[in-house]
């Protein structure tokens, strides 16, 4: 087989606290599997590309104006005055000394990718139209300047694409002007995330199709899988790629490889849809993959220094959920049988990737560690005397207090904790199966074992009303002690989640936007909160963020 075979892509925009998963995990299946693969962060190199001095010019002179804007205003926000008073901290220094700052991060990294995401060429005053979307938190992450708002509808988003209007055409041109071999594969593979990469990774593709017409593109990730049943029905999608890998990607992303390097029809080949001729075909569905058969995820060829918390390599070590029954989650859908990896081999990949790259955390990305599960982890951890710290999420399960102790011993250094809602009442309608007396010992009982703990919360929730919300903010202010940290976000209406069979159940009416084809969720209107009663629930947990110095 060719040498150069190929090529694994992570476009922006994207968080880089942490590599990839996916693509890693690609790299070493395929190169089980014979084929030589190689893979490019390209989301890392776009922020990268911010520190050059023509963009730092640009973001430091629209801080300037932006703090003339505001001085003019009246009535700032609490949040807006906060961010004031730190723009003008930063702005006291010259355009000298904040690039040399910016340069040596003394302006923290993250800090800096906000002020990018704000104040660079990239960022647009997002529309009305966008702000009322029904994108998800995630999708929201980089809104204005992802132009993740494009990825709702089919139309805008292939015209966008191709339109030289667009950003990222020319940052990806420039790069391609700059090496084009580089991209020089028979195949390529995006892996897609969700729709803050769309715009820029079909923006590539379409670069990369003009250039090397003969090259097979195919993308995978959550956001096709979520649009399995749509995607095939978009014939000009098939003009930006030549095939689409829904679900797991492993076995069909080889399967694709091997048929186009051998030049053999891609007809068969599970979890795809790809075109032939005038027709899409789209191929049966599989969620078959054995974990046991996956090699460890190899990271060569990313620059690990790159990426914000340093020394850390994520791991999966199970797939789907094995509560799965939480109504508002689509994840089940996405991986709909629960599996895990044998520990023993766990144990090997942590073993590989502590020797091979050096890393003294993983970041265990499992959608949630059973108890036992994480017990038999931490055993085997103590036993094998692997010196690392890790991360996990987990359940309000009492399994897990007796387990904390070991937890610790065996590296533990964090817990994320899926709460949603402080209301018995919520938590019910939600099916989380969770009980707030327990979930309070465990938060007690994991601080007491030295274990740091963060929960996440959903507010707006389907019946969800202020009170219910009251809870919530309550829960927090009168266990700060006990928890370390907290994320929420409003509720989003994913599609393929359980809540799409109960919505008479519910008494609510989940509607689609006609003009959104490429839409992930619905429109959702609570009967049971106003628009002031959401603000308000915003404003006060970003207020009780602040108390718990986040």
């Amino acid at each position: 087989m060719d040498k150069k075979e190929i090529l694994l892509v992570f476009p922006p925009v994207w968080q880089s606290l942490t590599p990839p998963l996916s693509t890693p995990t690609l790299k070493a299946f395929l190169e089980k599997k014979g084929f030589k693969a190689e893979q490019k962060d390209l989301n890392t190199d776009f922020w990268e590309h911010f520190k050059k001095e023509e963009h730092l010019k640009v973001i430091y002179d629209n801080i300037k104006k932006h703090l003339i804007e505001q001085k003019a205003k009246k009535n700032l926000t609490k949040k807006e005055t906060l961010f004031y008073f730190w723009l003008k901290f930063i702005s006291k220094n010259s355009f000298k000394e904040f690039k040399e700052k910016v340069l040596k991060e003394e302006i923290n990294p993250t800090m800096f990718r906000d002020l990018c995401k704000r104040f660079s060429s990239y960022y647009e005053e997002p529309s009305k139209e966008a702000e009322e979307s029904t994108l998800s938190y995630h999708d929201r992450l980089f809104i204005g300047f992802s132009e993740s708002y494009y990825t709702l509808s089919s139309s805008k988003l292939f015209e966008h694409c191709k339109s030289k209007t667009n950003k990222f055409r020319k940052y990806f041109e420039e790069i391609l002007a700059n090496d084009l071999n580089k991209f020089n594969f028979p195949v390529i593979g995006f892996s897609l995330v969700g729709a803050n990469q769309i715009v820029p990774a079909l923006t590539l593709a379409s670069l990369l199709k003009e250039n090397f017409p003969e090259t097979h593109i195919t993308v995978g990730g959550p956001w096709c899988t979520h649009l399995f049943d749509v995607i095939p029905e978009k014939k000009e999608f098939f003009d930006l790629v030549d095939s689409v890998v829904f679900f797991e990607g492993e076995t069909a992303l080889a399967e694709i490889s091997k048929r186009i390097l051998e030049k053999d029809s891609l007809e068969g080949i599970p979890n795809i849809a790809f075109r032939k001729g005038k027709k899409i075909i789209r191929n049966k569905i599989v969620c078959n993959q054995n974990l046991d058969e996956l090699p460890a995820p190899n990271f060569d060829g990313l620059v690990l220094e790159k990426y914000l918390l340093k020394n850390v390599l994520t791991l999966q070590t199970s797939r789907g959920c094995f509560w799965g029954k939480c109504i508002f989650c689509s994840y089940p859908f996405f991986e709909p049988k629960y599996k895990e990896r044998k520990i023993e081999l766990v144990l090997e990949d942590i073993k590989k990737l502590k020797e091979k790259y050096g890393t003294k955390c993983i970041s265990f990305v499992d959608s949630s560690m059973r108890p036992e599960r994480l017990e038999e982890l931490a055993k085997a951890l103590i036993e094998s005397k692997i010196d690392i710290e890790y991360f996990a999420l987990a359940r309000f399960n009492k399994k897990i207090i007796p387990v904390l102790g070991l937890l610790k011993q065996s590296g533990c250094k964090k817990l994320l904790f899926g709460m949603e809602s402080a209301s018995p009442r919520i938590l019910n309608v939600i099916n989380k199966g969770i009980n707030l007396a327990n979930a309070k010992e465990i938060l007690k009982e994991t601080k007491k074992a030295g274990i740091m703990s963060q929960i996440s919360l959903i507010y707006g929730l389907p019946t969800e009303t202020f009170d219910d919300i009251k809870k919530t903010l309550n829960f927090l202010r009168e266990n700060k002690g006990i928890i370390d940290s907290f994320i929420y976000a409003k509720f989003s209406a994913e599609k393929h989640s359980l809540i799409e069979q109960q919505q008479k159940e519910l008494g609510i009416k989940l509607k689609k936007n006609s003009l959104y084809d490429l839409d992930l969720g619905y429109v959702f209107e609570s009967k049971t909160l106003t628009k002031k009663e959401l603000k308000n629930a915003e404003k006060e947990l970003m207020e009780l963020s602040w108390r718990y110095g986040l």
